[in-house]
């Protein structure tokens, strides 16, 4: 992956959940991860968004993490 910033969609708030354990292993690997989750205004002590187009700056990438029947709400 040639991006080192990313947003991750659809993050959970549950720290179970494999979308945390991938944004935890991703902040391990020295990316800046942006969580993006309209429900929660943080997540592993990062600032969350609610939808991708509220990151300013923007990020080059974005893995996402949610359900596609629900996808045009990001």
């Amino acid at each position: 992956m040639g991006q080192k910033r990313l947003a991750i969609v659809g993050v959970s708030r549950n720290p179970k959940d494999l979308s945390r354990v991938l944004s935890r292993e991703f902040l391990k690997q020295g990316y800046d991860v942006i969580p993006v989750n309209p429900n929660t205004t943080e997540v592993e002590g990062r600032k969350c968004f609610a939808r991708l187009c509220d990151i300013n700056p923007g990020v080059g990438s974005a893995l996402l993490m949610i359900a596609q029947a629900g996808a045009e709400n990001w």
